[in-house]
């Protein structure tokens, strides 16, 4: 992070060990009450925000202490760097109990979001505000130091205000900020993330922005323009109404699998918002990335940062991604060959030249509730590009001679598997389609061969995502077991309830995310070895054996009775402590990476018949 300039980042650990001191020791709640309003690990984000309170619940008192340790050595360590770490501030959300000990205050019910149970929040109004406000920051203070001075609290993400009264929401932004200063001192800076401005837009209109951000003194708050690449808000805020803000970006929702990007948009959004903010006032301060996953699409991530560095922006894309793909396989002395920097340029015209409205990557059929029609909240399933353009991406790289040295670079591994595991996504989508118009024409051969066709495309990409490390199900899981008290599984206790907790968290999170009815289910999908396996190649498998069943008999497919079955079925495996069978290391590695995916290639791509995506006269 420092390496690519990256100065002021969220230090949102231990938040949970300063409400309990505060809670506890200063108004006198309950651990048990506070189980009620802590969220499980998982869905701290979500509770931090106002979003939600208690699902994946209860968060052990381990993992409190654990987070206050990592939060003093995740601020030592930034501060030596010489970054100003962003640490946690009171937005008004707070335990239920609280009502029953303050009767008299003014709490009230969120607006909701998504399903979820609404939060309670505190009125900023009422005096027992600032008593709060100011206990958290004195404790967080003592405890972890505040010389940055600077805050996060977001009173309304994705979450209503309950006035629109311009006078409201500006005393309201001015009692947060008052608090800030009172323990902080002078030259408090307060940070907030602008994407209600983008989730509310019928809300948030010009008076009620500028209501809410003149609350605070001049230059006491900073915006977050969070999507900036694709829904800038600095443009109808004339560059925020001249308070400082931040171009941010937003390159990953859920940590939803596939490659996508928006290198083009990217750069032309940077040059607008420079080019602006020398004619509309200089409030412009800084670049930054607010992605929800990291370890996707690192040349978006490199992009942005190199920008910071430049100005204008990088107007040349074609040399610039020639040059990064060069760096990125290379070591000192060698040539990186032609194809491999095709390849990217390939990649650069396709996936990574999103134009379109849509949050993160093409949604993958392979990871998606069985359905004819299935449906992703957030991601459209129709590609935005040419599948071509990866499938010869993937090809060239997989036409490297077997004794070039790249093949058996990490880069180059991670690459050939990621990229393949795109083209078989694509691919997927081809297959589902022959498979609804053959039922459609009660063609019940037709429906089995795309059928088998369709599993053979999810089994392979099992295969080549349990290649890579950071994409397999049973490192996640270990990983979460891991931070359980015992500090390590072993023979004599082989399933503490807290490890159990840290499992069903990390398994909900990558697939239901929610109550069963939910629609955001498959929010945080991720095509990895062995989920793919074990949950989505499942899935499958049932829906086209009841389909072909229902075709078998003449009569109609049930899609409502089999999405109620298949949610149970999801809820079992979500709460089945199977983690023993999945691996948690790499099947293959180095070249044998490059063997693997060379055989699924020949399997599904040159076999197929003229004109069919992967063809052989389309790749020729």
């Amino acid at each position: 992070m420092a390496l690519q300039g990256i100065n002021m980042p969220l230090a949102m650990l231990g938040t949970e060990w300063v409400w309990t001191e505060v809670f506890t020791k200063d108004f006198n709640l309950s651990a048990t009450e506070l189980g009620e309003f802590f969220s499980g690990p998982a869905f701290l984000p979500w509770h931090w925000m106002g979003n939600l309170d208690q699902w994946g619940g209860p968060l052990p008192a381990h993992w409190i202490q654990r987070g206050r340790q990592l939060q003093h050595q995740f601020l030592r360590r930034a501060r030596e760097y010489g970054m100003k770490p962003v640490l946690p501030a009171f937005a008004g959300f707070v335990p239920p109990a609280l009502q029953q000990a303050f009767p008299t205050a003014s709490i009230h019910r969120a607006s909701g979001w998504n399903g979820m149970a609404s939060t309670h929040y505190l009125a900023a109004s009422d005096p027992l505000f600032s008593q709060i406000g100011e206990a958290f920051l004195k404790r967080l203070c003592a405890e972890f130091g505040c010389g940055e001075r600077m805050f996060s609290a977001d009173l309304y993400n994705e979450l209503i205000p309950p006035s629109s009264d311009t006078a409201y929401l500006q005393a309201t932004t001015a009692s947060v900020y008052e608090v800030l200063q009172k323990v902080a001192g002078e030259g408090t800076i307060w940070v907030v993330q602008g994407w209600m401005l983008h989730a509310d837009p019928s809300f948030w209109q010009p008076p009620q922005i500028q209501a809410f951000l003149n609350g605070p003194p001049e230059g006491g708050i900073v915006m977050l323009d969070l999507y900036a690449e694709v829904s800038p808000m600095w443009k109808p805020t004339q560059g925020m109404y001249s308070h400082p803000w931040i171009f941010s970006t937003i390159f990953n929702f859920g940590g939803r699998s596939g490659l996508y990007g928006r290198l083009e948009q990217l750069v032309r959004g940077i040059d607008a918002a420079l080019e602006a903010n020398a004619s509309i006032g200089r409030s412009l301060h800084g670049l930054g990335a607010a992605p929800e996953a990291i370890e996707t699409d690192p040349i978006m991530y490199d992009l942005l940062f190199e920008q910071v560095w430049s100005s204008p922006a990088t107007s040349n894309l074609t040399d610039w991604v020639g040059l990064w793909a060069a760096r990125r396989y290379s070591s000192w002395g060698e040539t990186v060959p032609a194809a491999a920097v095709e390849a990217w340029q390939l990649l650069r015209a396709g996936p990574y030249a999103c134009e379109r409205s849509q949050e993160g990557p093409v949604g993958s059929l392979i990871a998606a509730r069985p359905a004819f029609t299935p449906v992703f909240g957030s991601s459209p399933t129709d590609l935005y590009y040419d599948p071509k353009l990866v499938l010869r991406a993937w090809e060239l790289l997989l036409t490297l001679p077997g004794e070039s040295p790249l093949i058996t670079k990490t880069t180059y591994v991670h690459d050939v598997a990621d990229i393949g595991v795109q083209a078989l996504t694509n691919l997927a989508l081809a297959r589902h389609a022959e498979a609804v118009t053959a039922y459609a024409s009660k063609d019940l051969t037709a429906f089995r061969l795309a059928g088998e066709h369709f599993l053979a495309i999810v089994n392979d990409t099992d295969t080549l995502a349990s290649t890579q490390e950071g994409r397999l199900l049973g490192q996640w899981i270990k990983s979460a077991r891991l931070c359980a008290a015992s500090g390590a599984e072993d023979a004599a206790v082989p399933r503490l309830p807290e490890a159990n907790l840290y499992e069903v968290n990390a398994k909900l999170l990558i697939t239901l995310w929610a109550h069963t009815n939910s629609t955001l289910h498959e929010y945080s999908y991720r095509l990895w070895g062995g989920l793919i396996g074990s949950f989505y190649y499942q899935r499958w498998r049932q829906w086209f054996s009841a389909v072909a069943a229902a075709l078998e008999s003449g009569r109609a497919f049930q899609e409502a009775a089999f999405e109620s079955a298949i949610q149970d079925w999801e809820e079992s495996w979500v709460q089945d402590l199977h983690h023993e069978a999945f691996p948690d290391e790499p099947t293959l590695r180095g070249a044998q990476v490059r063997a693997a995916a060379a055989a699924i290639f020949a399997r599904h791509f040159e076999a197929t018949p003229q004109g069919e995506i992967g063809g052989t006269g389309i790749i020729s």
